[in-house]
């Protein structure tokens, strides 16, 4: 009987270790439970500060865009004024054609 009572209270040191434990670990896996939400949580800030960032450069891409089609639509004012121009070497071909004409039927 001693043996048994013996046995039965080794065994019941074993789990009284065993509980310790697990209750070690429970409060380990809580611990761990706990750094995975506060990490999640950063994360989720993280994103959502870039989030923020990106609806700002898209604002200032809208700018710009709207910057550069007023600049075509200058671009090609002034090409179209251009084109309806002549230029100086036209003017000067002309001139001299003017001055020879104007010579042969002697108006200067």
């Amino acid at each position: 009987m001693k043996q048994s009572k013996s046995t039965i209270e080794k065994l019941d040191q074993k789990v009284d270790k065993l509980a310790n434990t697990i209750d070690k670990l429970a409060l380990r896996v809580d611990k761990l439970a706990g750094s995975v939400e506060n990490l999640a949580i950063i994360t989720k800030k993280g994103f959502d500060e870039v989030d923020k960032r990106f609806k700002e450069v898209d604002k200032r891409f809208d700018l710009v865009d709207k910057r550069l089609n007023n600049l075509d639509r200058g671009h090609e004012d002034l090409k179209l004024r251009l084109d309806n121009v002549a230029y100086r070497f036209e003017l000067k071909e002309l001139d001299k054609r003017v001055a020879l004409l104007e010579k042969k039927a002697k108006f200067s």
